[in-house]
């Protein structure tokens, strides 16, 4: 069973995925963030499409688009605006990018 701030937790990622905005979770080490975010992921990784990538503070922004492309099963190699291209269309073919 969640304890209160698991719940709170899992209601905030929650409505900032459904609306598509951006949600900050803090708390000292050991509070359970990663392992409500893993519990948020395994329950919604098929019907909503949910891709958990655990990025280190050293990652670039290359760096995490060559992630996002390998969790989507894409190419991973190319300059900035192709790896963004491919993690954009990688995204609407499973239906998981927003508009545009």
């Amino acid at each position: 069973m969640p304890t209160h701030l698991a719940r709170v937790a899992l209601d905030l990622i929650s409505a900032t995925h459904d609306f598509g905005d951006i949600g900050v979770i803090y708390s000292p080490v050991g509070m359970g963030k990663s392992m409500v975010l893993k519990e948020y992921v395994r329950a919604n990784s098929v019907n909503k499409g949910v891709i958990l990538i655990e990025a280190d503070p050293g990652y670039t922004a290359k760096v995490l688009l060559q992630a996002l492309c390998a969790r989507l099963g894409l190419q991973k190699t190319g300059k900035m605006h192709e790896l963004v291209e491919e993690c954009v269309q990688g995204l609407r073919d499973k239906n998981l990018a927003g508009p545009g």
